[in-house]
């Protein structure tokens, strides 16, 4: 059990003839063994008043968000007797307690009138006053007490970019703790994020392999980064291969109109050409040239093909076996997307493109995704490495609550899921090997089917048809 009182404690700064007091609120444990104040917190407060960095009103406040805290640690406590639940995980814990209020975790029976729903704001602000504690006492007596539990403060990742975030990041990041704390809990289960549920029906084989489509699109509209948001967008909805755009060039993202001048229709989706990174004679324009990307990039940029390079090289971004459907060694990629992932799309490619711009990227390299945000100079505007998109999906993953490489939330999971909606379309197997790009049915085939048959067989490319619905 714990207690609350405000006691006055003298300050004497040196001098005994000059003491003063100053009013500080203590908490106080209960138990058999008789009342124990918790003097790390009062100590924090006491200097902070002293100091006038806290008003005697804040100081309350953060008493009252510690008496939560341990309110609720002891609630966690008693549903995890094998392993307890550590303190960076039990202040996401809180915030949701505090943001969802009591009812959204009965089984932690907490008092509905503390823990009545707070506004997101306010619970930002008591998030940060607690780490700012933990750190203090952590620092200078090396533990935090709650109850008789002397614990560990280890700043998990999550907390140090949700210490004194905006409030409309906060909850992102408290929110990658979720399935972490909700293992912790053995009665019940909180109201969890749709994304995070188990699918009704059991999947085939190749599904079993692929991403939930709701998953996947939650991951996406969440992705602040163009770069990142349209690369996930091409994988899920464009079936590529992981290393294939970042063999994108600057002129291999077209608008739409460009769609006919490849023997296709206009539709509303860019046309994206997936070519060769090295025997691929299209440099920006459509015709026949005898000079191939390989030279291009030894001409001008005195550089290899990406593929080329050593595997150590951080730059090398490997290419399989793909079939083209164009005589200059490219095939485009057809979207299987509803509209509003389209309209994503095309958004971020025109952001991409003014950053192009307006940093002239082409006088260094010709390719198209890059880094448009990095602390480190060196690595602005180059091109975008592969080990920095696993990364970015990870931390994708994560801001949604979910756990990367579980349950098919992997990149090349995403070339699955794209697979599994064309032939749940109805398209056969050489239809998405033209598509995908497979080299193993067929391939003596010069160049496949036409790309505007493919177009006529993909009923909602937004180019007109009906037909199988695409989830929006």
């Amino acid at each position: 059990m714990t207690c609350l009182s405000i006691l006055t404690l003298p300050i004497s700064g040196g001098n005994p003839s000059k003491t003063t007091t100053q009013k500080v609120p203590v908490l106080f444990h209960l138990d058999l063994q008789g009342k124990t104040a918790y003097w790390e917190l009062a100590t924090y407060l006491f200097w902070a008043l002293y100091s006038r960095i806290f008003s005697a009103r804040k100081a309350r406040n953060v008493t009252l968000a510690f008496l939560r805290f341990i309110e609720l640690h002891g609630a966690a406590l008693s549903q995890t007797a094998t392993s307890p639940l550590s303190l960076s995980h039990a202040l996401s814990l809180y915030c949701f307690a505090r943001v969802s209020g009591a009812s959204a975790l009965p089984e932690l029976d907490l008092e509905k009138n503390r823990w009545s729903p707070i506004a997101v704001r306010s619970a930002a602000t008591e998030f940060d006053e607690l780490v700012a504690f933990m750190e203090f006492s952590q620092s200078r007596y090396g533990h935090v007490r709650i109850g008789t539990h002397q614990l560990i403060f280890r700043k998990a990742t999550y907390v140090g970019k949700a210490f004194k975030a905006p409030t409309r990041d906060f909850l992102v990041h408290v929110n990658t703790q979720r399935e972490i704390w909700q293992k912790f809990i053995s009665r019940g289960h909180p109201e969890l994020p749709k994304v995070l549920r188990k699918p009704s029906q059991k999947p085939s084989s190749r599904e079993q392999k692929s991403i939930r489509t709701e998953e996947l699109l939650t991951i996406i509209n969440h992705e602040p980064n163009p770069v990142f948001k349209s690369v996930f967008i091409i994988l899920g909805f464009g079936g590529l291969r992981l290393s294939e755009p970042l063999h994108f060039w600057q002129t291999d993202i077209l608008p739409p109109s460009y769609w006919g001048q490849i023997g296709g229709k206009e539709c509303s989706n860019p046309l994206l050409l997936r070519c060769h990174p090295s025997e691929s004679t299209y440099l920006g324009s459509f015709g026949h040239t005898k000079l191939n990307r390989a030279s291009f990039l030894a001409n001008r940029y005195n550089a290899l093909p990406r593929h080329k390079l050593s595997n150590l090289d951080p730059m090398y971004s490997g290419w399989k076996g793909t079939k083209f459907l164009h005589k200059q060694m490219f095939t485009p990629t057809f979207l299987l997307a509803p509209p509003h992932v389209s309209k994503q799309l095309n958004e971020c490619f025109s952001e991409i493109r003014s950053f192009h711009q307006v940093n002239q990227t082409s006088e260094c390299h010709p390719y198209f995704f890059c880094n448009m945000h990095t602390t480190h100079d060196a690595y602005f505007g180059q091109p975008l490495k592969i080990s920095n998109l696993q990364r970015a999906w990870n931390l994708a993953v994560k801001r949604v609550a979910l756990e990367p490489h579980r349950e098919n939330r992997n990149l090349h999971a995403l070339r699955h899921r794209y697979i599994c909606t064309a032939r749940n379309m109805g398209l056969d197997n050489f239809t998405i090997q033209d598509i995908v790009g497979h080299s193993n049915i067929e391939s003596q085939r010069e160049y496949g089917t036409e790309i505007s048959q493919i177009q006529d067989l993909i009923p909602r490319l937004q180019m007109g048809g009906g037909g199988v619905k695409i989830n929006d």
